[in-house]
């Protein structure tokens, strides 16, 4: 069992750092060893653990049944937090695939369940993915209010990543409004945590957040600055995706600013 759950571990690292193929197989050596001596609970987050990889990568149709299994395992065996999780990663799902009122009633059901076996972790991620649901129907305020909640929720149980992860969704929503000192004030204070926490996918995404704001506000200089920064750091998890992601926005920076061929170098 506990070689298992060594697989799991490692798996859930790889899947953060964005290493999915790595993440997949370690997973799936946990599901098997799950299996085959009989470990339902193991079995139960090893699909989930997978249904995650899968999510990352946008295949949210395939990850379905993989949380739908994990969830009627959790049932069956009366895992309460690991219930409050599976439903927590469908109601994102159901975002995704665009039903924003299902995701809603999947969420609440969670939030129920990790307020009454007192998770404060799980109940923080509900919340800010609560809030996603309500930017999604453009409910604003509610979004934020969840938002801020789940901020303070976080910070309380000193969970920096979930801290770090809804100050972001603010800083979106205040940059959409037009807000943009706010939005990069709140960009440079999640930055700092990713630092602290030495989570390079975090400083990536605080530094493009903070570039499209520097180009919102026509600053290319130190939108390319920081969109440089963040590239360097895709390169180094390699993160392809994001990599070529990157690319493309520095080079159609360069193009804004009617320079094609330095844009063709990207």
């Amino acid at each position: 069992r506990g070689e298992g759950y060594t697989h799991g571990n490692l798996g859930e690292v790889h899947n953060i750092l964005g290493r999915y193929p790595e993440a997949m197989d370690a997973h799936e050596k946990h599901l098997a060893i799950a299996r085959d001596i009989e470990d339902r609970q193991g079995e139960g987050q090893a699909l989930g653990n997978i249904g995650e990889v899968l999510y990352n990568q946008g295949r949210y149709l395939e990850a379905l049944p993989l949380h739908q299994q994990h969830l009627e395992i959790t049932r069956e065996i009366k895992d309460r937090l690991g219930e409050s999780q599976a439903l927590m990663n469908l109601g994102r799902i159901y975002l995704e695939t665009g039903e924003p009122d299902r995701a809603l009633v999947v969420h609440q059901e969670s939030l129920e369940i990790a307020i009454t076996i007192r998770d404060r972790l799980g109940e923080g991620q509900i919340l800010s993915y609560m809030g996603d649901v309500h930017a999604y129907e453009v409910s604003t305020q509610i979004a934020l209010t969840h938002y801020s909640q789940s901020v303070e929720n976080a910070s309380s149980i000193g969970d920096r990543f979930g801290e770090a992860d809804a100050l972001k969704k603010i800083a979106n929503i205040k940059q959409r409004q037009g807000r943009y000192a706010d939005a990069l004030a709140i960009y440079e204070k999640t930055q700092k945590i990713a630092v602290d926490i030495q989570d390079k996918k975090g400083e990536g995404d605080s530094l493009t957040g903070k570039g499209h704001i520097y180009t919102n506000q026509y600053q290319y200089a130190e939108a390319e600055k920081n969109y440089v920064l963040a590239l360097r750091l895709m390169e180094e998890l390699g993160d392809k995706a994001g990599e070529g992601d990157m690319r493309l926005i520095i080079g159609q920076l360069y193009e804004t600013q009617g320079q094609t061929f330095v844009a063709l170098d990207y």
